[in-house]
């Protein structure tokens, strides 16, 4: 079985020295050593979003190729900041200037600098208002949006149709059940099963779809 919390710890781990998304994914392909837990590999394409959500969740940042801050903002729920932030991450060689950050030090990292001082000039406080005996800020920042429904993540390695909807069972998903960014790795088919597969979709959903064509 997957275990999120291994992945997110390795994650925020390349996050906290700057790693890059590269990088990171490489560690995840390769044997894991000092007697540690293995993290199931399920593919880059896999690997990407889970990092995606966890900047969605505003547990890091990602910097893509010093073109684009990728972090989750205040008041933004966690679906907001997904719908914003998929597809954003390239591959190949792009992965290499991708870099993993912690959220707080994102600013510094993606090269941003501070406004320029005017010589012998000062920066001027924000003003206060006395209300009552107490100093009070005029500039308050504005209530924070409300967030959406809670999701709980589940996850399994490949297994066969007649299993997955044993583990969708155990996982009290009933037909009444809403469930939400729904992904279905395949590791590999023929263009026939492909077709077998696009057709037995059900009616009134919309799919969106990622491959990769072996050529020779």
């Amino acid at each position: 079985m997957f275990i999120a919390e291994d992945f997110e710890a390795a994650a925020l781990a390349h996050a906290a020295t700057s790693s890059s998304l590269a990088k990171f994914i490489a560690e995840l392909q390769e044997p894991a050593i000092s007697g540690k837990h293995c993290i199931p590999w399920l593919g880059e394409v896999a690997a990407k979003e889970k990092v995606l959500r966890l900047c969605a969740a505003g547990k890091l940042a990602i910097n893509v190729r010093s073109l684009e801050m990728l972090q989750a903002q205040p008041g933004e729920s966690e679906d907001a900041a997904w719908m914003r932030m998929k597809g954003k991450l390239g591959s190949g060689k792009e992965l290499e200037q991708t870099v993993l950050l912690i959220p707080g030090a994102s600013n510094q990292s993606a090269g941003a600098v501070p406004p320029p001082v005017t010589p012998g000039s000062t920066a001027t406080p924000p003003p206060f208002a006395l209300t009552g005996g107490v100093a009070s800020n005029p500039f308050t920042p504005p209530p924070t949006a409300p967030t959406g429904p809670t999701l709980k993540p589940f996850g399994t390695p490949p297994k066969s149709p007649v299993n997955l909807l044993g583990e969708v069972e155990k996982w009290g998903i009933n037909p009444a059940a809403t469930v939400s960014n729904v992904n279905l790795n395949v590791a590999q088919m023929t263009g026939a099963q492909l077709n077998e597969l696009l057709k037995k979709l059900p009616d009134g959903v919309t799919y969106s779809l990622n491959l990769d064509k072996e050529t020779q």
